[in-house]
């Protein structure tokens, strides 16, 4: 994805490479701790799948912000039911995210995932509050995997702050009910039925 001098040293053994790669890391590193946390403070404990309107929001607000084109595919009313027959009749909102690099093709494509089981008891910390302690965030879906979904879009990132140039295209998937439900869902299993995912979809945004 990265564009390089034809002949170049491959990026892994460049110590020049690895040096930039590590100063937009040092850049990216307090704006994504403070993403992952507000992240972790959005309770979408699923089943039932609380609050994926607000996530899904908050997820696109801030894509959109780093420069990505965003939309919304939401579950029809009258498919959540079949699709969410846990979900009590909540929406499902999903996000897709594209950023365009200096050519269509080819495309990186990241799925995660914004639901969390529900937190249940015996927490020493509030688990929506993203508290960090020594080092280490804690909170539900920090590992699983809200703290993935940082990792996806902060890697995109920091290859950004280090000044490299993308060739194709990023894209994101932040979807529901990866918890609850199998492949035919109210998630990636919509986006699939859908035609937003898959070899020979139309451009998605």
């Amino acid at each position: 994805m990265v564009v390089e001098p034809r002949g170049a040293a491959r990026p892994v053994d460049d110590p020049a490479v690895r040096a930039r790669v590590r100063g937009g890391l040092a850049a990216v590193e307090e704006e994504m701790i403070g993403f992952l946390r507000g992240l972790v403070r959005i309770p979408t404990e699923n089943p039932p799948g609380r609050d994926y309107a607000a996530c899904a929001a908050y997820l696109g607000g801030w894509l959109e912000r780093l420069g990505y084109l965003v939309a919304y595919p939401t579950v029809p009313e009258e498919q959540l039911a079949l699709l969410a027959p846990h979900g009590e009749g909540l929406p499902r909102v999903n996000v897709l995210a594209r950023l365009p690099g200096a050519e269509p093709r080819p495309v990186l494509h990241f799925n995660g995932h914004m639901d969390v089981v529900p937190a249940g008891d015996g927490w020493s910390v509030d688990p929506f509050e993203g508290v960090i302690r020594d080092g280490r965030m804690y909170g539900r879906g920090v590992s699983d995997m809200k703290g993935g979904i940082a990792a996806q879009v902060y890697a995109i990132e920091t290859l950004r702050r280090a000044g490299f140039a993308l060739k194709g295209s990023v894209e994101h998937s932040l979807v529901t009910d990866e918890e609850s439900t199998g492949n035919r869902n109210a998630g990636m299993g919509f986006l699939v039925e859908q035609g937003y995912i898959g070899l020979n979809r139309p451009t998605m945004l």
